[in-house]
């Protein structure tokens, strides 16, 4: 399954609005065309990332804790179930995509520095 618990698109959404919001700032800052444009999308990248990690912390892991005195059992084994966030987007937790789009942000923002160095 692509998606578990329903969280996993949570980290395609914090991407594009990380994205939005740096290539906004480019723009607005008067860097919008070419190396510059990348190294606003780079850190578009990290501010998802800061997103990411911030939904994580303040909304799943509070709602997928295990309440107590509410336990669901597995009819076949009779073992207790528990909500489980571990698994979201192509079987990876918030954390991994958080640290997913930080690093491919500072990736970004390295090859837009090297572009804009190249040219000057």
């Amino acid at each position: 399954m692509i998606v578990n618990q329903r969280w996993g698109f949570s980290a395609i959404i914090a991407a594009v609005v990380g994205v939005g919001v740096g290539i906004l700032i480019a723009v607005l800052a008067g860097l919008g065309s070419g190396s510059r444009l990348i190294i606003g999308v780079g850190v578009g990248l990290l501010i998802g990332g800061a997103l990411l990690a911030i939904f994580d912390r303040v909304i799943v892991r509070p709602l997928t804790r295990p309440r107590p005195g509410s336990p669901a059992y597995d009819p076949e084994t009779g073992e207790p179930l528990h909500r489980d966030a571990t698994s979201t987007l192509l079987g990876w937790s918030l954390e991994v995509w958080t640290l997913i789009l930080v690093g491919f942000g500072i990736l970004v923002v390295g090859v837009g520095v090297v572009m804009y160095l190249a040219r000057v």
